[in-house]
């Protein structure tokens, strides 16, 4: 039979204001990058792609096995389009991965299934590369190298291998690796796409404020796996009832919501973009037009329900903002192509080895008992064979 491990806990959040969607830490963009542990910084978009760590205290797990050989020790632990991937790979990758140094079972095999993610995004961009002729130049690695040494204020690139925690051939493999990445992206971050996510989104780049009112729901305990789901239904009626004019936006939050601004009808006042807020709730109110009733908003906080009252524009030009909007921009690409490749491809996965279920990295880890055949989807292979663009070289 199957296990399944839970994944891993988000962090909590602290609440202002009592419920305030505001709080805990910055605006982070899930999936945004592959796994990595060890991250060289250079140019704007490996600045933000990769960032030098030094490798943490790491406990090894033990090896996966394959009950069909008579319970010895698996050669092959994957395989992605029919290239295997081996356990000495699988172990030197979770070997790279940051851990702490008392690992519970649980995490062992998170930190084995984060490995094996690893393994597949790194030979789903070589094939890539070979596929669009994206060539790396020793001489690229070796540029990009001796400039993160320097930023790091490294005295030499000895010392800043050494920081990283990577032997030298394996940190340029990885740095080799980061390149393809940029250079497999650089069609979908020219100036004028940029621009483009600029004026798309002004209010979120240009120092605009909005004045926010909103519902908040919290989802009943009782009900158990049911709870949101009837939440955010609760919060569809009440929508619909201020839509269909039954009931004013300031009376319905008295009514209904169970935070203390519903004494001020639900506003929370004015907000700012890179305010703390949660992402989920701060997206969706920078993109809500003024005096719009916005979809149920689910957050670590209940189930809103939000409208912005209130406008004042910002003044922050393109220039100043450029490198956050082509971080952005960036991101969103990084994660198509990351889709795009994964639904591509034909990944095997042997038993007794733990994997993400349903290749959702940071999720449940499964650990089977019968090899495991994710095929690809019509629409990834189809994608696969046309996406790209130009070629960078």
């Amino acid at each position: 039979m199957p296990r399944f491990i839970p994944g891993p806990v988000m962090p909590g959040r602290v609440t202002l204001g009592g419920d305030e969607p505001s709080p805990s830490g910055s605006n982070r963009q899930r999936h945004a990058l592959p796994p990595r542990c060890c991250r060289v910084a250079a140019a704007p978009l490996a600045a933000w792609l990769l960032t030098v760590a030094a490798t943490a205290a790491h406990a090894q797990p033990p090896a996966p096995t394959r009950p069909a050989d008579g319970g010895g020790t698996a050669t092959v632990v994957a395989t992605v389009d029919d290239e295997p991937l081996s356990q000495a790979q699988l172990r030197a990758a979770v070997a790279r991965t940051p851990a702490p140094a008392n690992m519970t079972p649980e995490q062992r095999l998170q930190l084995e299934a984060r490995g094996l993610e690893q393994l597949i995004w790194e030979r789903l961009i070589a094939a890539e590369a070979r596929r669009q002729s994206v060539l790396v130049d020793p001489q690229d690695v070796e540029d990009r190298l001796r400039r993160a040494a320097s930023a790091a204020k490294a005295s030499s690139l000895e010392e800043f291998v050494r920081v990283t925690g990577n032997d030298e051939d394996q940190l340029r493999r990885r740095v080799a690796q980061d390149i393809m990445v940029e250079r497999l992206l650089l069609p979908r971050l020219n100036d004028s796409a940029i621009r483009a996510a600029f004026e798309a989104r002004r209010r979120e780049f240009d120092g605009s404020r909005v004045r926010v009112s909103h519902i908040v729901l919290r989802p009943e305990t009782a009900l158990g796996e049911k709870a949101i789901a009837a939440a955010v239904e609760q919060a569809e009626s009440i929508r619909r009832e201020i839509l269909r004019g039954d009931i004013g936006f300031a009376d319905a939050a008295r009514r209904y919501s169970a935070g203390p601004s519903r004494q001020r009808g639900g506003d929370i006042g004015f907000v700012g973009r890179q305010e703390p807020m949660t992402e989920e709730f701060s997206q969706a109110v920078f993109t809500l037009p003024k005096g719009e009733i916005s979809k149920p908003i689910v957050t670590s906080f209940g189930i809103h329900v939000a409208t912005v009252t209130e406008i004042e524009a910002g003044r922050t030009s393109f220039e100043a903002v450029r490198a956050a909007v082509y971080q952005q921009v960036a991101t969103a690409a990084l994660k198509d192509l990351m889709t795009r490749l994964r639904g591509a491809a034909r990944i095997t996965y042997f038993p007794g080895v733990p994997h993400f279920a349903k290749g959702q990295s940071g999720g449940e880890v499964v650990v089977l008992d019968a090899i495991e055949v994710v095929e690809p989807d019509t629409a990834g292979a189809n994608a696969a064979e046309t996406a790209g663009g130009a070629t960078a070289k």
